[in-house]
């Protein structure tokens, strides 16, 4: 069980999963990630702040693939009022859409088992000249 609080979201055994303060990291992430506007992957919502940026920058759709359960909710119903958002519940992993190729793909997870193949995996989603960027404290 997750604890949500105004400032961080902390996992079951109190540590933090995600936290107010990477705000500029994630406003960086969500700049870069979107230069290409279009389609845009974004693997892992946490507390919906690089989501907030990506969909300030007039792109087509954005993906976001989310794993936890209780994250997944709150990714529901931040999407209600966006149309171009496609919440997907799972790993990426094993979620990632296969008919589709993306402008830019944002990560961004927490305890992601896969994540030494991200890179090599991705590319295989980007449209040419895609942007990747990637985040784990």
């Amino acid at each position: 069980m997750y604890t949500f609080l105004k400032d961080k979201i902390l996992d079951e055994k109190n540590q933090e999963v995600m936290m107010d303060w990477e705000v500029p990291i994630m406003k960086e992430h969500a700049k870069i990630v979107t230069e290409n506007k279009g389609d845009i992957l974004e693997i892992g919502f946490g507390m919906g702040i690089c989501s907030n940026f990506i969909q300030q920058a007039n792109i087509n759709t954005h993906t976001i693939i989310e794993i936890h359960d209780q994250v997944f909710e709150r990714l529901l119903k931040w999407a209600k009022d966006k149309p171009n958002v496609i919440p997907i519940k799972g790993d990426w992993f094993n979620s990632i859409p296969k008919n589709k190729k993306y402008d830019g793909i944002m990560h961004d997870t927490w305890e992601d088992k896969n994540y030494n193949s991200f890179i090599s995996i991705a590319k295989n989603y980007l449209k040419p000249k895609g942007i990747i960027t990637y985040y784990n404290p």
